[in-house]
């Protein structure tokens, strides 16, 4: 992102409520996707992350939601991809390194969390942000490699 943009967006996000921004996390392992299945719909896979608290910047929430909702801590987070979701909030979409890359992941209630492959990612009710956000991280919905 150049420094005007980001200048534009800082100055534009300034009064957005915070309950509307969200950061999500593209983590891929071997081909697999760091997901996570909604909380009412076990198949419905969905990125990591969520709605930032009040004061929160983009990227202290997503560091806390991926350990929150995964267990893990990540490490590295690089902008790829920002813009409106599926469901009303303004997302900014980051490809993550994470300390470790575990095979299991603990229970969490609000989903399960797990290695997927990436197509899984396009067909729930996020599929549409999905697909723009994994196509900007250049991920290959058909064979689940990053390019």
């Amino acid at each position: 992102m150049s420094d005007d943009k980001l200048q534009r967006w800082i100055e534009y996000t300034k009064d957005l409520p915070t309950t509307r921004k969200a950061s999500l996390a593209i983590v891929q392992k071997g081909g697999l996707l760091l997901s996570i299945s909604r909380e009412n719909d076990p198949d419905d896979w969905t990125l990591p992350g969520g709605k930032l608290e009040p004061g929160e910047n983009w990227l202290v929430g997503l560091v806390r939601e991926v350990r929150e909702e995964a267990g893990v801590e990540v490490i590295s987070a690089d902008l790829i991809h920002e813009g409106d979701s599926d469901d009303q909030h303004y997302v900014r979409v980051y490809v993550c390194r994470l300390a470790e890359y575990p095979e299991a992941f603990p229970v969490n209630p609000e989903g399960v969390v797990k290695w997927v492959k990436p197509h899984e990612l396009v067909k729930g009710c996020f599929r549409k942000f999905n697909m723009l956000a994994l196509s900007a991280a250049g991920v290959d919905l058909g064979h689940g490699r990053m390019t």
